[in-house]
């Protein structure tokens, strides 16, 4: 075995070895996923999965320097000028195959061949990762952590502006939705029986008038009362004297 082939072993060893702790870090995000949906439900643990996140970028990204950046290891400048083709190629059921990808892969077939074996993005997506690229470079750590709090309190004074608006078209809407009673049903089917049926107008009038002759009449003070007119003396009766018969009765 030559120098040269000890070396590609090397780095294909230390390449598999980056690429098993980068599959590790993978299972271990999708069981503690399952295991707060099935504990939690909708709340999920957003702390331990930034932490996964980060360790899951940080492992991806060393890989990839790995891979691209030839000055950080010459090892891996060896990589860059060797191409990689199957052997062979079958349609049939592969057991170790299905055992290495996890029932993922089931016959190394032409359709899957160029996806296992491929070292770069696809064309379209190389040019959208270019520009998220340039993007990511032109960013600034302590600038955006800035605008993410001044954004995170801006919606925050916004759900507390809305939440106190709700609160106040709830209390202003719940009066209307259920409006205080200001009748009686005994006083309505007491006045509707006096107005059809005369019911217990007669106590009532009785019980008024014996009101009214049991007071006595006060007079008012602005009134004096009027004083007693003399009554006129009787007329004496007068004699009633026909002179035609006394003159006839003295001839």
């Amino acid at each position: 075995m030559s120098a040269q082939t000890e070396k590609i072993d090397e780095v294909i060893d230390e390449l598999v070895s980056f690429v098993t702790e980068l599959k590790v870090s993978l299972q271990q995000l999708l069981a503690k996923l399952q295991h707060d949906e099935s504990t939690q439900g909708d709340t999920l643990d957003f702390n331990s999965l930034l932490d996964s996140f980060t360790v899951i970028s940080g492992q991806m990204n060393l890989l990839f320097r790995r891979l691209k950046s030839t000055e950080q290891d010459p090892r891996y400048s060896i990589l860059h000028s060797m191409t990689f083709y199957p052997k062979g190629l079958s349609v049939e059921l592969d057991h170790q195959l299905i055992a290495l990808t996890n029932n993922r892969a089931r016959a190394f077939d032409h359709d899957l061949a160029p996806l296992y074996l491929r070292t770069k993005l696809a064309p379209t997506l190389e040019s959208k990762k270019r520009v998220l690229d340039e993007l990511s470079a032109k960013l600034h750590f302590h600038s955006e952590m800035q605008r993410r709090e001044q954004h995170n309190r801006q919606v925050a004074a916004a759900m507390d502006q809305m939440r106190r608006i709700l609160e106040e078209f709830d209390a202003r809407s719940a009066p209307a939705s259920a409006p205080t009673r200001s009748t009686k049903t005994s006083d309505t089917e007491a006045l509707l029986g006096a107005m059809l049926y005369g019911r217990g107008m007669e106590n009532c009038s009785q019980s008024l008038l014996t009101q009214q002759l049991a007071a006595p009449v006060q007079p008012s003070p602005t009134q004096q009362p009027a004083p007693p007119q003399p009554r006129p003396a009787a007329a004496a009766p007068a004699t009633i004297v026909n002179p035609i018969i006394r003159t006839s009765f003295a001839k």
